[in-house]
């Protein structure tokens, strides 16, 4: 590896395994790097640059990653080189074989020392998925890189010492922990029991289970003694939480209630309560779980400068606004800002999926309001192009520029000279 890291190199890998990582720790603490997406549509002029128009009008060519990167001596990063043309992975095969790139007859790529070109597979080399990768004009580009394979993270003989220091109060109660490993896989094989009912599942990801164990670790943070971990007892309330949290991650996605009910179900009597009977820790209802989850209101409270909705920690808010009169706090509506507020609380992301009209704009809406926090709602379609978001020039008619000043213009003038012995210029400025 470390013989290899002076030469281009492709990382293969599962999702979730360390790809990035990886590439974080071989770098040095000063070396930059430039990370590009690549996809299908991904474009050769997207690595080197091209011409844009800039405040002036004036077309001027601004540098892509790959000239920029070559330039200053940088690493540049490729991210699904999979997914990636043809055509482009072979627009860049004289630059890791020659390390000179040729664009133009006017305009080459000489890349500065320190320069190293990492592409990122999602996969291993001996996936059917990847094989076409070997038999195509992108192997020649694969050949000339130094490969690494990383093992899935779950199968490596350090796993537990990462779970350990990344979560060392869930770690601290070893059949917890366990009970969380064994309730993914649980949870994966029931699911693909349903998999001719569901319109689409794939394995969970090591991302969904960090996060299952990061909120998880938050919980048992505030009960756990590190120095006497055997000694704790888990309330009902707090495995209820631990069970919320797991659903929350790994079966929110579902729709069919019944599908969901019989996992929810299934999971506390065959994984959880074993669990719980060899640990002597109480044992859960799975029903009493069910409802709690799919039909149980959650309590809230909204004061001058706090609000709490649900298992979601209170938050202080200096500035809040007020709560809109208009909007209601259904049970529906409580489950879902609870989710989003556990969510926001942990940093993660969020997907709301539902039919139009079913509220959840709205209900992010009012969160943001009642966090004080300014929200831009933006719709996506189709013609939705990156710089929509990013923003970017485009082309502006001299009239809409000159408006306001030639408004202010006629009412100065209007000012200055009387208007009647003027008619006829002011006739003409119109």
């Amino acid at each position: 590896m470390e013989r290899a890291v002076f030469r281009h190199l492709v990382v293969y890998g599962e999702p979730g395994s360390g790809k990035m990582s990886l590439v974080d720790l071989l770098k040095d603490t000063d070396q930059r790097s430039i990370v590009v997406t690549l996809e299908e549509t991904f474009d050769s002029k997207n690595l080197v640059g091209t011409y844009v128009c800039n405040e002036t009008g004036e077309f001027v060519f601004k540098k892509g990653p790959l000239t920029v990167a070559a330039e200053e001596g940088m690493w540049l990063v490729l991210r699904g080189v999979e997914q990636a043309p043809p055509d482009l992975l072979s627009f860049l095969l004289p630059l890791v074989q020659d390390n000179q790139l040729e664009v133009s007859s006017t305009f080459s790529i000489k890349p500065k020392l320190g320069f190293r070109m990492i592409a990122i597979c999602q996969g291993d080399p001996s996936d059917e998925h990847l094989q076409p990768l070997k038999t195509t004009s992108v192997a020649p580009f694969l050949a000339e890189l130094s490969a690494v394979t990383l093992k899935p993270l779950e199968g490596r003989e350090d796993f537990k010492e990462i779970l350990q220091t990344k979560f060392p109060y869930l770690t601290s109660i070893p059949w917890l922990a366990n009970f969380v490993l064994e309730a993914k896989d649980f949870l994966d094989s029931k699911l693909a029991s349903f998999k001719g009912q569901l319109l689409d599942h794939k394995p969970f990801s090591v991302k969904q289970l960090f996060r299952v164990c990061q909120r998880i670790n938050s919980i048992l943070s505030s009960i756990v003694d590190l120095e006497h971990p055997g000694s704790l007892f888990l309330s009902s309330a707090t495995a209820r939480d631990i069970l919320t949290d797991m659903v929350d991650v790994f079966l929110a996605y579902l729709y069919d209630k019944r599908i969901k009910t019989i996992l929810v179900s299934a999971l506390v009597v065959e994984v959880f309560n074993p669990a719980c009977l060899q640990n002597s820790q109480t044992q859960i209802d799975p029903q009493e779980l069910v409802d709690y989850l799919l039909e149980q209101t959650r309590d809230f409270g909204i004061s001058q400068h706090s609000h709490y909705f649900g298992r979601a920690k209170p938050v202080e808010i200096a500035n809040p606004e007020v709560q809109s009169e208009d909007f209601v706090f259904t049970s529906t509506t409580l489950r879902l800002v609870e989710q989003v507020s556990v969510a926001l609380e942990h940093h993660e992301s969020v997907l709301l999926v539902g039919e139009t009209g079913t509220g959840k704009t709205t209900a992010v809406q009012e969160l943001a309001k009642l966090r004080g926090k300014r929200l831009h709602v933006f719709n996506l379609n189709q013609n939705t192009d990156s710089s929509d978001l990013l923003g970017g020039f485009k082309p502006v008619d001299i009239k809409f520029l000159m408006k306001p000043t030639y408004g202010l213009f006629l009412g100065l003038f209007r000012r200055l000279f009387p208007a009647d012995k003027n008619r006829t210029f002011l006739e003409l400025a119109q």
